[in-house]
Formats: structure tokens, C-alpha cells, sequence
């Protein structure tokens, strides 16, 4: 992705933009304003030194990722998943996906994949990666999560998002959501739909898909997570996450999420983010004040980030691999 402007190209003297700088401090001092700064140098690596960084081979140009609990598994856009042994990333499958896998989400006994080409859902049985049915959707499927007992899928071409059955991949509901829904996810009571298209987030209730709100963030969202009380959006074209009440969807702030921020996970205290363009960079901010804790370059075009309960997990797309996070011992 890419996104070009005009800069200005009137001089500004080093002097003038550290004035500027300094009241621009002060005033976010004074007003607890929530503005994008982008982190100094020595900030990005804070903490880095906290963490084992392990890398494994997946499938061709991976771009999702799904935990059951055990194993990873990894989309791979050939068409293909991997599985992978999370304690130690060890292979335990290759099993055929679709046309063109998108993501992946768990449902307590099966993986659910969207192919955003085929139109379809591909469920496989978490145990053997047995294909248990292929569930026709609407136009370019993205986006998955699971309420509890339903399924849901963001269609990017049909500006909706479809309930399912789990069990049964019975289509329950239909419901429209912003222009280009690619990301969406679950809070416990109501699901959040990244619209790309539109840059905005649209909260529907689980119950029957009813409208809760419509929200503003930064430009073309991509993908969402939710950490107990605020909700994060990657706003892929503006350098920036954004977060969000997830009571009322008021924005509390936005934070330098990288150049393409694409990717996002919370592990419970942090939130993490995958940087597409910078390397397969990942940014690490607290999510009690967005604080940047780390900034870790992996290689190779992060696209997807997971947490599983005890690691956080990248899928790197331009080389063909994951890698798993895991705090150093003491």
C-alpha cells in the first residue's frame, strides 16, 4: 500500500521547528491532547531487550493468523493454512485453504478461513485440518470473529457484514456496515467493523445486528482488537492506531503506529502492531496510556499479529515465515 501527497515545500528553520516542537509539548502537557508524535529514536527500542524473538517457516506469502488454544495457524494467500506447534513452531500440517485465504478465527473446535476470492468460508476441523464445508458469503470476505456461538464475516465488496451459525454455516443475517469493511472483531456484547473505505468503525449488536454507533477514525481502517475497555483501530494510511471508549466510541487518543499499520493485538497489558512497510517492524504501546515499550524489526512485511495466550505471533508475509515474541526469563 501506498499513499502520496504534495508536500509543501516552503523552508522551515531548525530553530522555528523546535519552537513550534516545544509548544506542541507543552500544549499536550497542559491538555492531555491525543496527537501523533512520532517516537524519538532511543524510544523505539525500549524494552527490546525484554523479549526472545524466534522465526519459522510457513507457507507462500502468509497473511493471517488463529490460535486453538495448542497451535498456530497460519493463512497463507496461495491457498493453503499451516499449523504450527506453538511451544516450539514445530510443523504440523499443510492443508489446502481456498482460492485466495485471507484470515482465520477459532470457534472453540474449528478453524474458519475466508477466501476473499472464492466468496466462500472454508471450515476446518481444528484436530486434522479436515475439511468440514465450504460456506458460500458475500463479495471479498475478509475479516472473521466469533461471538460465542455465531460466526461473522466482514464482506469488503458488499459493504456488509454476515452472521453464521457455527455449527452449521447457516447464514442467520445480513447487515450493512461502511463502505469496504475488511476488520472486525468482538468486545463481548457487540461486534466492531473496521470500514476501510470510509474511515470509519461501525458497532453492531451480537444479538441481532442492529446499528449501535458509527465512529470516526484515522484514514482507510484496517483491522481491529479490543482490550477489556477501549477498542484499537490500525489506520493503515495515516501512520496512526486509534482508540476508542468501547462504551460510547468516543476517541481518547491516536498513537504513532508506524508507516502502514496493519495488524493489532492486545496481550492483556500491552497493545501490538504490525508495521507493514518498515521491515516487518512491530510496536509494542501500553494500553493504559499508550506508552511505547518496544519496536522490534523483524524482516519481511508484517501483515498479520496474533497474541495466544502466552506469545504474540507476526505473520511475515514477503518471507515467508512467522515469528514468536516471548518475554525473556528474568
Amino acid at each position: 500500500m501506498s499513499s502520496t501527497g504534495t508536500p509543501n515545500s516552503r523552508p522551515y528553520s531548525p530553530t522555528l521547528l523546535n519552537r513550534l516542537a516545544t509548544l506542541l509539548l507543552s500544549l499536550i502537557a497542559l491538555f492531555d491532547i491525543g496527537i501523533v508524535l512520532a517516537p524519538p529514536a532511543a524510544a523505539q527500542q525500549s524494552e527490546a531487550s525484554a523479549f526472545t524473538v524466534e522465526t519459522f517457516p510457513a507457507g507462500t506469502s502468509p497473511s493471517g493468523l488463529a490460535s486453538d488454544g495448542l497451535n498456530i495457524w497460519v493463512v497463507n494467500q496461495t491457498g493453503t493454512v499451516t499449523k504450527l506447534r506453538s511451544s516450539d513452531g514445530a510443523l504440523l500440517g499443510t492443508f489446502n485453504a481456498g482460492l485466495s485465504p485471507s484470515l482465520a478465527v477459532f470457534d472453540g473446535s474449528n478453524i474458519w478461513i475466508s477466501d476473499n476470492i472464492g466468496d466462500d468460508l472454508n471450515k476446518l476441523r481444528a484436530s486434522d485440518g479436515a475439511l468440514l464445508g465450504s460456506f458460500p458469503v458475500g463479495s471479498g470476505p475478509n475479516g472473521l470473529a466469533f461471538d460465542g456461538t455465531n460466526l461473522w464475516v466482514a464482506n469488503t465488496f458488499s459493504n456488509n457484514a454476515m452472521k453464521l451459525r457455527a455449527s452449521d454455516g447457516v447464514i442467520l443475517g445480513t447487515f450493512p456496515v461502511g463502505s469496504k469493511p475488511f476488520g472486525i472483531t468482538f468486545d463481548g456484547s457487540n461486534l466492531w467493523v473496521a470500514n476501510s473505505g470510509d474511515n470509519t468503525v461501525t458497532e453492531l449488536r451480537a444479538s441481532d445486528g442492529e446499528v449501535v454507533g458509527i465512529f470516526s477514525v484515522g484514514t482507510q481502517p484496517f483491522k481491529l482488537a479490543y482490550d477489556g475497555t477501549k477498542m484499537w483501530v490500525t489506520n493503515a494510511m495515516d501512520n496512526t492506531v486509534s482508540a476508542l471508549r468501547a462504551r460510547n466510541g468516543n476517541q481518547q487518543r491516536s498513537f504513532f503506529g508506524g508507516r502502514t499499520p496493519l495488524g493489532i493485538a492486545c496481550d492483556g497489558s500491552n497493545v501490538w502492531i504490525a508495521d507493514y512497510s518498515y521491515g516487518a517492524t512491530v510496536i509494542a504501546r501500553r494500553i493504559r496510556n499508550g506508552a511505547l515499550i518496544a519496536k522490534l524489526t523483524l524482516g519481511g512485511a508484517a501483515l498479520d499479529v496474533l497474541y495466544d495466550g502466552l506469545s504474540i505471533w507476526v505473520a511475515n508475509q514477503e518471507n515467508n515465515s512467522v515469528t514468536k515474541i516471548s518475554r525473556s526469563d528474568p
